[in-house]
């Protein structure tokens, strides 16, 4: 169980970010639960702060702020699901949010995992948490900078021969290389995120089936509680077919799961 007043404390959370829109019913609700700290009605106001940013949403606005209170608000009303979900989407946009990511690792940590193995937790990131983080636009934009340091080291060389600045085309060269690489694997994820959406499970003991009905037996026979995350591999009526993080594939019920997609199945 999550406590709101323990959460705002040891996250830090005082506050929401202000949006470029503005939103007013979801920052002023955010506020009263803030406000409300320790009462019982803390978590209605966050509740309802977390609709208001999720219709927000529906309604076109897509950014880091929002989807960082939108976070913020699901996590203070206990709905861990929906916190992980926002604060994933969040991070797309703004992958270096430090705050977003501690606030993402505190949320993954209130996941109960009955199994003792890896099963359905979330694999732990290659990326240095001291290297920043860029998105696919950013990437691009630097290997735009080294391909071009290359032919102005060529043409350099070419046009100066007395002057060397092969150094100019090698760093370019080696830089092209580098974030022709990264760029690759962001394209990549960029388009398993397409074709293959987040899903997070949103009720406890839900139990991966091998067939879209209650009446498939269970793929495992561990069950997965709220806040685990997996990619959507096909819906089918009101079932998912989803994959874990280990490879195990099943089908949940649609109204166990949240989808990272812009519209609700």
């Amino acid at each position: 169980m999550i406590f709101p007043a323990v959460v705002i404390t040891i996250l830090g959370i005082t506050g929401v970010r202000q949006l470029p829109l503005g939103y007013p019913e979801a920052e002023a609700t955010f506020q009263e639960g803030v406000s409300a700290r320790g009462t019982p009605e803390e978590s209605k106001f966050f509740q309802l702060a977390a609709r208001h940013y999720e219709t927000m949403r529906r309604s076109g606005v897509h950014n880091a702020a929002l989807y960082r209170n939108q976070g913020n608000a699901s996590l203070l009303a206990g709905d861990v699901s929906g916190a992980i979900l926002a604060y994933r989407r969040g991070l797309r946009l703004e992958p270096n949010d430090r705050q977003m990511r501690a606030n993402l690792a505190y949320a993954r940590d209130q996941v109960i995992y009955y199994s003792g193995d890896n099963l359905a937790r979330p694999p732990v990131s290659w990326w240095p948490p001291w290297l920043p983080r860029l998105t696919s636009s950013r990437t691009f934009w630097i290997l735009v900078v080294f391909y071009s340091s290359t032919w102005i080291g060529l043409a350099w060389s070419w046009t100066r021969p007395n002057e060397s600045r092969r150094w100019l085309c090698w760093i370019g060269l080696a830089g092209s290389v580098l974030f022709s690489v990264i760029l690759i694997i962001q394209l990549r994820d960029v388009r398993a995120d397409a074709e293959h959406p987040l899903v997070v499970i949103a009720e406890d003991k839900t139990y991966l089936h091998t067939g879209n009905n209650d009446l498939y037996p269970h793929a495992y026979e561990t069950a997965l509680n709220r806040g685990v995350e997996a990619r959507l591999l096909q819906a089918r009526g009101s079932w998912l077919q989803i994959d874990l993080t280990g490879g195990q594939i099943g089908w949940v019920p649609l109204n166990n799961a949240l989808v990272d997609l812009p519209t609700p199945l």
